[in-house]
């Protein structure tokens, strides 16, 4: 089982994976708040390790437009709003758009 605070890049890899094929099936149920993958979620924007996300800006940026594909999708953008306001400090210590391509000391 994956914690998202000890493996926060497998836990958003393998969450995206299962959002994504979610919202390709149309199953939308799964998504609503209270509900098994939005709870996944919710776990892991509450917990997950800034540190380790640095390097995985893709997944991070794919998780948010899911997040506001799934609140559009299931009329929940004041549960999003909501959402936000729960993690920033997460959201202040994850700068993905300084993030660098590789870790520094490696060529």
């Amino acid at each position: 089982m994956l914690d998202p605070t000890a493996n926060s890049i497998a836990y958003a890899v393998t969450l995206r994976i299962r959002i994504g094929a979610a919202i390709e099936r149309k199953n939308l149920e799964q998504l609503r708040p209270g509900n098994s993958l939005w709870n996944k979620l919710v776990l892991f924007l509450e917990s997950f390790d800034p540190v380790q996300m640095r390097y995985a800006g893709h997944e991070w940026r794919k998780l948010i437009d899911y997040v506001e594909q799934i609140a559009r999708a299931t009329g929940t953008v004041r549960i999003q709003s909501e959402l936000w306001k729960g993690c920033p400090s997460h959201n202040d210590r994850l700068d993905v758009e300084r993030l660098p391509n590789k870790p520094s000391g490696t060529s």
